[in-house]
């Protein structure tokens, strides 16, 4: 029996016997973390961590042997475990009948997607704006409403990479095509066919990179940065061969070039001056960038094992204390911010990194994970150790 450190209680008749389930403290999870969960008559095994997602109110990790375990809220099954109860702390129970995976997603809705490494690609949970999930068992257009268990994106094969908005999906296979399913429009790009609510787009026959943020997408193809129609604005990175990827989180993009040591920000990121800022901001680093992760309020930067944080700090999420965080003007009101990157004490030997709501993580070289910001109830610009330790066999 999995018991939780109720902050209320109740009593459910579940068929032949009464169980008592602490319930769990509901907190607004992109402002919290997760509570520690006791675990009563369970075996429980350490896992490592491959990769994490993180979402606004939930986030999925890559564990040892490609098995996927998700936590937070699960009001529309966005944890994947076949019902709609939330998991916050210690014992995580796996996503069902999901194996070999390569990549997750907690997608900026309640949704989460994942692809295997023979190309397959399944989603669970829902999405806004009318989102469709074309299947197999319902070929036409079926909204994804609180789907409890990965469905299969049937006619899509070979998938080599995966993005997700609040509009839609899109995938790239190893033949270079470009599949989207929901509303994802590309202006640029002629659109080929379509089966069900699966569309191609042949104007992209050698797409490389796919990146996504909560109202829109940018497709990479031929060295050109295709944007879809939900942009206000084209930054100028669309024409720039130079850039080596892309991060994107809501309005904010961030791009770095190829001598990796220069990272331009357009909208709130740094200048925190609205999300339609079409000037960059830059931000040097003394040494090469591996990566960006950009969340809906701040960014992180991954530099040969070390953690660069910049953005609004309000909970700790940059890495830096309140009394040195200076102050940024956002929507007109001011709020505790690093306007460049600093360095998050404590990281040498970070591996990846994932931005989301109020918290930062990282994985480290030997696959634990430490996260900053909003966490179980208090806030800290301090790494911690997070549990993903313990999960339940299926």
């Amino acid at each position: 029996m999995i018991r939780t450190e109720p902050s209320t209680c109740s009593i459910r008749l579940v068929l032949w016997a009464v169980i008592l389930i602490g319930c769990t403290h509901w907190e607004n999870a992109s402002h919290r973390g997760f509570r520690h969960t006791e675990v009563r008559g369970e075996v429980r095994s350490s896992r490592r961590i491959l990769r994490l997602a993180l979402g606004l109110y939930h986030e999925c990790a890559i564990l040892d042997g490609g098995t996927v375990a998700c936590r937070g809220s699960n009001t529309f099954g966005e944890l994947g475990t076949g019902d709609l109860l939330p998991q916050y702390g210690g014992v995580i129970r796996p996503v069902m009948a999901l194996r070999n995976v390569a990549e997750v997603i907690a997608g900026p809705g309640a949704v989460s997607c994942a692809r295997t490494h023979d190309g397959n690609v399944f989603c669970w949970g829902i999405m806004e704006s009318n989102f469709v999930l074309p299947t197999n068992s319902s070929p036409s257009r079926t909204p994804v409403r609180g789907q409890t268990a990965p469905v299969r994106i049937s006619n899509l094969h070979s998938a080599t990479s995966l993005a997700i908005s609040t509009h839609g999906a899109c995938a790239t296979t190893s033949l270079g095509g470009l599949f989207c399913w929901g509303n994802v429009r590309f202006p640029t790009l002629t659109m080929e066919s379509q089966i069900g609510s699966l569309v191609e787009f042949s104007g992209c026959n050698d797409a490389s990179s796919l990146l996504a943020f909560s109202g829109g997408m940018i497709a990479r193809c031929s060295g050109m940065s295709h944007f879809s129609s939900q942009f206000s604005y084209v930054p100028p990175i669309a024409v720039d061969t130079q850039v080596r990827t892309s991060a994107v989180g809501d309005a904010r993009i961030c791009s770095w070039q190829r001598d990796g040591r220069r990272v331009d920000c357009w909208g709130d990121i740094g200048s925190l001056s609205g999300p339609d800022n079409q000037l960059a901001v830059t931000h040097q680093f003394v040494r090469e960038v591996d990566d960006v992760a950009v969340g809906p309020f701040h960014a992180c930067a991954l530099s040969r094992g070390e953690v660069y944080c910049w953005g609004t700090n309000a909970h700790g999420e940059s890495g830096q204390s309140a009394s040195s965080s200076g102050r940024c003007v956002y929507a007109g009101s001011p709020r505790p911010c690093v306007p460049s990157p600093r360095r998050v004490e404590g990281i040498s030997t970070a591996m990846g990194i994932a931005v989301g709501g109020s918290r930062s993580c990282a994985v480290l070289q030997n696959s634990s994970a430490v996260c900053w910001g909003a966490l179980s109830g208090y806030d800290t610009a301090t790494p911690h150790h997070m549990d993903w330790g313990t999960t339940l066999a299926r």
